[in-house]
């Protein structure tokens, strides 16, 4: 089911996102939605706190680390000694 938003803006406002749609010849509804959609993948419906334990859980993990020279150094002796396969 389809349903209607009304967004009210002053007129000099209006007119360049009428620009903007037109240069990419879209309608204007169909531009607000696309630009209101790339607004709803940026934002994230987690809350903060939710994050935050995320994170917490994450840093409690132990992955080697060092530069991408040394690393790099590692995959290839690993693969020089036969421990790793190509």
């Amino acid at each position: 089911m389809s349903k209607r938003l009304q967004v009210l803006m002053d007129e000099k406002e209006y007119q360049r996102i009428q620009r903007l749609a037109k240069r990419a010849r879209l309608s204007l509804g169909e531009f607000v939605r696309l630009a209101l959609r790339k607004a709803a993948k940026l934002g994230s419906e987690r809350s903060p706190q939710e994050k935050l334990t995320a994170l917490r859980q994450a840093v409690k993990w132990e992955f080697p680390t060092g530069s991408i020279e040394e690393i790099n150094a590692e995959i290839e002796k690993g693969y020089i000694s036969g421990e790793l396969k190509a």
